[in-house]
């Protein structure tokens, strides 16, 4: 079952796995699963001050964004691009970073994003 906006072409669409890289069972299931983060029981901010465990895709999400933004960065210290990385650009730095799993491609898409990789 197809779900929006993650399977729309122009975005990246994030699954969720454990601890120990299973697939969350709330995570999407569909052809344009991009890759996966962690999003379960996920340290965060939370209403009134306070910190608490949560589980979501939106809890992998900021992972990979926040990863994106790194992969931008080193690739800009290399200086191995002598411009702005396109969007294509940078998806092919993300999916270059990540660590098949054992779960169905429908599941996992590409993998975990593992940014130790180069």
């Amino acid at each position: 079952m197809l779900s929006y906006p993650g399977s729309y072409q122009e975005v990246v669409e994030v699954g969720a796995v454990d601890l120990n890289k299973k697939i969350a069972i709330f995570s999407e299931s569909n052809k344009n699963v991009d890759l996966v983060g962690p999003g379960v029981g996920i340290l965060s901010t939370y209403k009134g001050g306070g910190y608490a465990r949560l589980s979501g895709t939106s809890m992998a999400t900021p992972h990979i964004s926040g990863g994106s933004a790194l992969i931008i960065k080193l690739c800009e210290s290399k200086q191995e691009f002598d411009r702005t990385l396109s969007e294509d650009e940078i998806y092919a730095q993300l999916i270059k970073r990540t660590t098949p799993l054992a779960e169905s491609k429908r599941l996992v898409g590409n993998g975990l994003l593992d940014l130790a990789k180069e």
